[in-house]
């Protein structure tokens, strides 16, 4: 892989993306198209505003020039991007004259070259396009055909990491949807793999679906993903993920991470749940560096901000923590902003600010998993709501997956000690995913720090129980 690309993912997606639309006959390309698609910025996204776009292109016309006179100067296939737009342009170079001329020679683009291009297979001018970026070699045939999409199945990957950013259940199903759908159309992608194994991860650590179906089908995924492509950074880091939520292997975990990390260094996703495993192992200046760093990477990421908020809040930075949702809420709607303000009011002891938080979210449950709305009723004085709600969910917990330590939580704010312990004891069997967040808590009750220890993890010495319940 080129020197001047490797340490720069954005860049190879950019590049892939719009030698696709070139080749695919598109006649121009708009800057908020690619801030959408390709920087992954939402929807209200302002071109005039934020200038990303015409700055990472100004970085890559240099690094392609910069690419010409060095790695790339006996390349016959060159791109090129005209000041003013975004799709490139091609020319076929005659390397033994290259060979010969001054070195501020620039070789006359011959006539014709577009039909050329058109007119040869269309994998074969991609494989010597992505050779820019790619390894070169049968090992650069095999990674560019386990790790790399190309064309629709690329924007359909892109959309599901998109989607699945925001963290929202409705979301993640529908990334899930499209991730499977990529294995099922190009089962011999890794990336496709590792993406379906981090849509499971995520379902997973959020308890959208049962983790004990969800999180074997992510370990699954994962090794499809890695037997195919053994060093792809976003296999590792969905392992990592995995490890961190369900499986409880916090060694691994780590290790995972920072595989994924020294693979690719600037895949945010990494540094993130990175962030995240430090935090449950009291790492917590180690998980702020980690989180901005994925801030940095990645601003305008949903995910990446909501994991610096939380840091923040773990820290006892509660300012910071209540400015990162503010920030959320000012990009659009934000319900898990909402229930983080709500925290923080509570940590902070602003019980009139929390209690309008609250009542916020219990007059819109649609913006509330409705498994969490007990914690609402509760700290809202509505005991008769709350013990209802705790009947409720053990009878459909019968029938449907319900977070077992949501009932545990309930069964404990109501006074209920023995459905307390018994529930909190099949989260464990269960590897309810939420159970870790429970080491974050102070207890001075023996067998919740006895439960929190058997994860392997150590019982906070420090902060008073909360039932909130964050997500990866």
């Amino acid at each position: 892989m080129s020197v001047l690309f490797r340490n720069s993912e954005r860049r190879v997606q950019v590049l892939q993306y719009t030698v696709e639309k070139a080749l695919a006959g598109e006649k121009s390309l708009k800057e908020y198209t690619l801030g959408v698609d390709v920087f992954r910025r939402p929807e209200s996204y302002d071109p005039r505003i934020e200038p990303l776009v015409r700055v990472e292109f100004g970085r890559i016309r240099q690094k392609l020039k910069e690419y010409y006179t060095t790695e790339g100067l006996n390349d016959r296939i060159r791109i090129e991007y005209n000041r003013r737009g975004y799709l490139p342009t091609f020319s076929l170079q005659d390397v033994a004259s290259i060979a010969t001329a001054a070195p501020e020679a620039r070789p006359a683009r011959r006539p014709g070259v577009w039909a050329w291009l058109l007119a040869l297979d269309r994998a074969v001018v991609l494989i010597a396009l992505s050779a820019i970026v790619l390894a070169s070699g049968w090992a650069y045939f095999w990674q560019l055909r386990t790790t790399r999409l190309f064309g629709a199945d690329y924007q359909l990957y892109l959309r599901a990491q998109f989607l699945l950013d925001d963290r929202t259940p409705q979301h993640v199903r529908q990334a899930l949807e499209s991730f499977e759908q990529l294995t099922q159309t190009k089962p011999r992608s890794a990336l496709a793999w590792a993406g379906l194994a981090k849509a499971y991860a995520v379902t997973t650590a959020n308890d959208f679906e049962d983790p004990g179906v969800y999180g074997p089908k992510a370990r699954s995924a994962v090794d499809r993903a890695l037997r195919l492509a053994p060093n792809l950074a976003e296999a590792h880091s969905a392992s990592g993920l995995l490890k961190t939520f369900y499986e409880w292997d916090w060694k691994g975990s780590d290790e995972e991470f920072r595989r994924a990390i020294a693979a690719n260094p600037v895949l945010s996703e990494a540094h993130l749940g990175l962030a995240m495993s430090l935090i449950l192992r009291k790492r917590i200046n180690e998980a702020v560096a980690e989180a901005r760093r994925a801030v940095e990477l990645e601003p305008g990421s949903v995910a990446n901000r909501r994991g610096l908020a939380m840091s923040y809040y773990y820290t006892g930075r509660f300012d910071d923590a209540l400015e990162e949702c503010r920030r959320l809420l000012r990009s659009g709607p934000q319900p898990w902003a909402h229930i983080w303000m709500y925290h923080i009011y509570l940590s902070t002891n602003q019980f009139d600010n929390a209690k309008v938080e609250a009542a916020g979210l219990v007059a819109l449950p649609e913006n509330v998993q409705p498994d969490q709305r007990f914690a609402f009723d509760v700290q809202l004085g509505r005991q008769t709501e709350a013990s209802a709600e705790l009947q409720r969910l053990i009878d459909e917990s019968r029938h449907r997956y319900v977070q077992p330590l949501v009932i545990a939580a309930l069964a404990g704010m109501t006074g209920d000690e023995r459905q307390y312990r018994e529930w909190l004891e099949i989260a464990y069997r269960r590897h309810d995913p939420a159970l870790v967040w429970l080491s974050t808590f102070r207890y001075d009750v023996p067998w919740i720090r006895e439960i929190i220890k058997r994860m392997g993890l150590v019982p906070a010495e420090a902060a008073a129980f909360s039932s909130a319940r964050p997500h990866q």
